[in-house]
């Protein structure tokens, strides 16, 4: 397991993926730089890519 998937289990963080971390100010900041897992769907009649939808 990478350090980025132990951080991200550790924190519990479901919606991103952690790309990187840094620390800062002699260790008191722990920063992340995330990504989210979904930012877009295919549309399976025209293959388009589009905004993801949720229905209420």
């Amino acid at each position: 397991m990478s350090i980025c998937k132990f951080i991200q289990r550790l924190l519990k963080i479901k919606a991103f993926s952690v790309r990187n971390f840094t620390f800062h100010n002699w260790f008191k900041e722990f920063w992340l730089e995330v990504k989210p897992y979904k930012n877009g769907a295919l549309c399976p009649h025209d293959k388009r890519r589009s905004k993801i939808i949720t229905p209420r």
